[in-house]
């Protein structure tokens, strides 16, 4: 049986986490402590002391290609002090550790490391003695929920927006999430953005992929925000694209949390099992695929690369995403874009239209305004718009209808 209250895995802690799990031999809390001492003392050996460098170099060359904001903290110490960024560490985990163990002794006894992350736009960086003298450790079961978050660089109380991704994606939202929560944050809106059940990083199998399941972890998110950062749960507004979209729509219900204001980006928002349109644009083949889920637990999406669970078949057939959009009362923005016809019907994107058009109160209408665009909003093929330029469109106006409807 699944918890009731599903657990956060900050991304942006996931180095902090790495050395608590296998980088630290002696028990989490004091040797954080003890790092947190020599960080205060600009003492590089006695904080390199208390790391297992060997296992921290091979963890940070298997986490690379992964946003971390210690990680690039490192990176740009590096390149100040002249030692080189970490894209230079590929090629061999000797490298990495040499490379680390140079940028940390350098930035630790002169007080660089503590200045750098001091600087970075999340006030969670970890290489700060507060942040690793304040390090909650707990165990984390299989069905964490990936996360990561962004704040103003000063403050509390700031507004919060939850970003969702489609179906097989990722809490980086095709490119799209980091840039918007920059952009939230300079504006004074914290974000967070997860990885659903087994998408991106999360350690669960697909089949936990489930409507009940994405809410849940919507629903602890937005807690998470409140409690730990400080966040204003009352003001909350939503982005969700794709799948993602469905989730934000189904949200708005108001059972959880109320929401002030949401921004749907091609929702897959058709009713029933409708909304499954994108795994087969026949309404036989979609029923044959829950028929098989039901008979065996699960089916395979061959061109998805994953198998999807009964469950999420039956919640699909159950839910009426525009139904709950009709009756919501808040501040809304739709956009579809001209490539969203290889996964969505004309039909789903009327469905949208009509249900904003008849709730007789205001909203961004974006349908429209992205037919150069494919479905992850990036240049469709043969358009002479870029990849940048379709992000920025949607992206700046996504912003701009959030700091307009919370701040």
């Amino acid at each position: 049986m699944r918890k009731n209250c599903r657990s956060l895995l900050l991304a942006s802690l996931a180095l902090t986490c790495g050395l608590l799990a296998s980088c630290l031999s002696s028990g989490p809390e004091k040797p954080l402590g003890a790092m947190a001492d020599a960080m205060e003392k600009n003492d590089s050996a006695a904080f390199l002391a208390q790391m297992d460098m060997p296992l921290f170099a091979a963890n940070e060359a298997r986490n690379m290609t992964n946003e971390n904001e210690a990680l690039n903290m490192l990176d740009s110490l590096g390149q100040d002090l002249g030692l080189g960024g970490m894209d230079q560490l590929l090629g061999s985990a000797l490298n990495m550790e040499d490379k680390l163990r140079k940028s940390l002794t350098r930035g630790v006894s002169t007080g660089e490391l503590m200045a750098h992350c001091r600087k970075a736009e999340r006030p969670d960086c970890p290489w700060v003695p507060e942040s690793l003298r304040n390090a909650k450790v707990v165990e984390l079961g299989p069905d964490a929920a990936v996360a990561s978050v962004t704040t103003p660089a000063e403050g509390a109380g700031w507004p919060l927006v939850v970003l969702c991704h489609g179906f097989t994606g990722s809490r980086g939202g095709d490119g799209h999430f980091g840039p918007l929560a920059a952009r939230l944050a300079h504006a004074g809106i914290a974000s967070i953005a997860m990885d659903f059940p087994g998408c991106g990083e999360s350690e669960e199998p697909f089949t936990a992929y489930t409507l009940t399941n994405i809410r849940a972890d919507m629903t602890a998110a937005i807690a998470y925000m409140g409690v730990t950062y400080g966040a204003d749960t009352n003001r909350l507004g939503l982005v969700g694209h794709s799948m993602g979209g469905r989730a934000v729509s189904l949200y708005l219900d108001g059972r959880d949390y109320p929401v002030t204001a949401a921004a749907l980006w091609s929702p897959a928002d058709n009713t029933g099992l409708d909304g499954l349109e994108f795994l087969a644009h026949d309404a036989d083949e979609r029923a044959a695929l829950r028929q098989t889920a039901d008979e065996n637990g699960s089916v395979e999406l061959p061109q998805w690369g994953v198998a999807a669970g009964a469950a999420l078949f039956d919640e699909m057939a159950a839910s009426d995403p525009c139904g709950v959009l009709a009756g919501y009362p808040g501040a809304l923005l739709a956009a579809f874009t001209g490539g969203d016809a290889e996964l969505l019907s004309e039909d789903t994107v009327a469905l949208v239209q009509n249900t904003l058009a008849t709730r007789d109160l205001p909203f961004v209408d974006m349908t429209n305004d992205f037919p150069d665009a494919n479905h992850n909003y990036q240049a469709a093929e043969g358009s002479d718009a870029s990849d940048a330029e379709i992000a920025a469109r949607i992206e700046n106006a996504t912003a701009e209808f959030l700091v307009s409807a919370l701040r």
